[in-house]
């Protein structure tokens, strides 16, 4: 697996058009375009045109378009909007491009969703093929128990608005705590998401694992550190993935104060030079 740096508009796209046009041992990339982990940036439409006009020297190379936080949206009034990619796949002659994939395990139960996948009518038979041995039939009863549940997309988007509810007021902590105690110290980076499940943290390199160790010595366990990257190795260890969504409000609150009191002994310690 390959590191590819994210930028506000989504991937490096010289990075990604440079790797898959020179390289046919690069089969595949694979893509969270809205709200994506751990940032929360949405893909622009310009990265998506250019991920459509992709050019792979691997002829059986696929982009792998996981919609997992599709309608995972904090605000009503300001939520992101993704290029339909199978339409710009189409538009530039590249129609089995790409996977397109959705579930509803972020927003009925995890483990217990219903899946989907999009795909280009030649890549749907290809993997018709493969399904037909993996399973012997679907879960025509959960299927229709999230018919029942949800009715419609309607249904859905009311459903997520009881989601947001109980998350914005974490996420507005743990930024208001972020921006309150490590604005302006230039030790550390952190975006403020419109979806998703997850808030972005990055420290200053070689510090993000102290950070983690020493909330841990304090009672507080968080995602391991570069615990998205490839192989779990954040070539700067600086990223940091906090999920605020299990814990109570009041509990979020105490862990964003604590956390930041880590950030600044550990700052500390790297301007120092102790660490």
């Amino acid at each position: 697996m390959i590191n590819i740096p994210m930028t506000p508009e989504g991937p490096d796209m010289d990075l990604v058009e440079k790797y898959v046009s020179e390289d046919a041992a690069v089969k595949g990339i694979w893509c969270v375009p809205k709200y994506s982990n751990p940032q929360g940036i949405s893909y622009s439409d310009e990265t998506v045109r250019r991920f459509a006009r992709l050019k792979p020297v691997a002829p059986d190379f696929r982009l792998f378009w996981d919609n997992a936080y599709s309608v995972h949206h904090l605000y009503d009034d300001d939520q992101d909007v993704v290029l339909e990619i199978l339409e710009e796949c189409e538009k530039a002659g590249n129609p089995d491009l790409v996977y397109k994939f959705t579930s509803t395990s972020k927003i009925s139960f995890p483990g217990s969703g219903i899946a989907a996948i999009a795909t280009s009518k030649n890549n749907l038979e290809d993997i018709k093929k493969q399904l037909f041995i993996q399973t012997i039939g679907h879960d025509k009863l959960n299927q229709l128990r999230h018919v029942r549940f949800f009715k419609d997309i309607d249904g859905i988007h009311a459903h997520m608005r009881k989601h947001a509810a109980i998350l914005r007021p974490k996420f507005e902590a743990v930024i208001d705590t972020l921006e309150k105690e490590l604005g302006g110290l230039e030790i550390g980076s952190w975006i403020k998401p419109k979806g998703g499940y997850f808030i972005s943290f990055d420290s200053m390199d070689g510090c993000a694992k102290a950070i983690v160790a020493k909330a841990a010595e304090a009672g507080m366990v968080m995602t391991g550190a570069g615990a998205t990257y490839p192989y779990g190795k954040d070539p700067h260890d600086s990223n940091i993935r906090i999920a605020p969504s299990f814990p109570t409000l009041s509990e979020i609150q105490t862990a964003a104060k604590l956390f930041t009191v880590c950030v600044k002994l550990v700052s500390v310690q790297k301007l120092l030079g102790e660490l």
